[in-house]
């Protein structure tokens, strides 16, 4: 069952590059008791929240809208918290996407109409910037590996003519010198 969340304000003028226009909607939903207008307890922030859960459960076309982006609205969610991690560890490398979380939140960016907040296009965007370089490094490592590879193959065969022509050498002298031997 959909439950109301609370929000700053700032995050939802960090969805549109209209502040004026977000203000307007908010205080017009505020006026007509959709969503209660508040400060956070702890930073003293402006918070925003649906006014009552029955809002959720008997207002159809919004119930139809969470129901319809459901799927997207967890993987927004679950990106928020972990740019939220991210953020807060003061951007530390080891907590961006990889591999197949990275893959899929960056098919989930192109597919949703969701807002995303700066934070959140940042992370996935360094996140993605990092996976590249990785990419790109063991690319390069490979390359080098690829290279020495080669360079020990060449070596190795010249070593072996050179040992082949020592053989060769040697059997020849062996066989001059019995030949002298026995003249």
């Amino acid at each position: 069952e959909d439950t109301r969340r609370r929000v700053t304000q700032s995050e939802l003028l960090e969805l549109t590059d209209n502040n004026d226009l977000m203000n307007e909607v908010i205080d017009l939903y505020a006026t007509s008791r959709l969503l209660s207008l508040d400060n956070d307890p702890s930073t003293r922030q402006p918070t925003v929240e649906v006014a009552h859960e029955a809002i959720l459960r008997e207002w159809d076309r919004l119930r139809q809208w969470l129901n319809q982006s459901r799927q997207d609205i967890r993987e927004q969610r679950t990106i928020a918290q972990a740019a939220n991690a991210w953020h807060e560890n003061q951007r530390d490398t080891s907590y961006l996407l990889t591999g197949s979380r990275l893959d899929a939140a960056i098919k989930w960016k192109k597919e949703t109409e969701l807002a995303l907040t700066p934070l959140e296009k940042d992370f996935i965007n360094i996140s993605t910037a990092q996976a590249e370089e990785k990419q790109q490094a063991e690319e390069e490592r490979k390359a080098r590996e690829d290279a020495l590879e080669r360079r020990s193959q060449t070596i190795l065969r010249a070593l072996v003519g050179v040992f082949a022509l020592a053989t060769a050498l040697s059997v020849g002298l062996s066989i001059f010198a019995m030949t002298s031997r026995n003249e």
